[in-house]
């Protein structure tokens, strides 16, 4: 049992772990395959996105800040880099308003937490009220890999 605690808690095994999660930039990871039983059925009210590599995507852009529009297909939250879109084609029509309020903070694993973003009082934790969810979302600092309010990357 000692030598397991001793291996646990040795630096060849914590340091990988740490490392693995430091560098991480944003970019789109497809939704998962499912959500609409009928694949050539539109969808109402989805926006179209269209990438700089061809890839249309469709599914509801619920925010946009400085680096990333957040999209939502069945409840999957997804970033989509400004940079990669070369396209959209707003479901209404045009883009609606209010899609720079809130925050977003983005998990170093990935995660993209979306709504209103506050900062605990003691500067260490990020607070998200997710749209729709009555209780706020904790996020220590040591796991966010960015954090945006109001559209603009703190």
């Amino acid at each position: 049992m000692k030598t397991a605690a001793r291996l646990l808690t040795s630096a060849c095994f914590i340091a990988p772990l740490l490392l693995a999660g430091t560098a991480h930039a944003v970019g789109f990871k497809p939704f998962t395959d499912g959500g609409n039983v009928c694949k050539t059925c539109p969808e109402p009210g989805l926006d179209e996105i269209k990438l700089s590599t061809g890839t249309v995507i469709r599914a509801k852009i619920t925010h946009k800040n400085s680096s990333f529009y957040v999209a939502n297909l069945h409840g999957e939250v997804r970033a989509i880099p400004v940079g990669e879109v070369s396209e959209i084609k707003w479901a209404n029509g045009s883009e609606p308003a209010g899609l720079t309020t809130g925050g977003q903070i983005v998990l170093k694993n990935g995660i993209i937490l979306s709504g209103d973003v506050q900062v605990d009082t003691q500067g260490k934790v990020y607070k998200v009220t997710i749209e729709g969810a009555d209780k706020a979302v904790n996020a220590i600092f040591g796991v966010v890999a960015e954090a945006y309010i109001g559209g603009t990357k703190r």
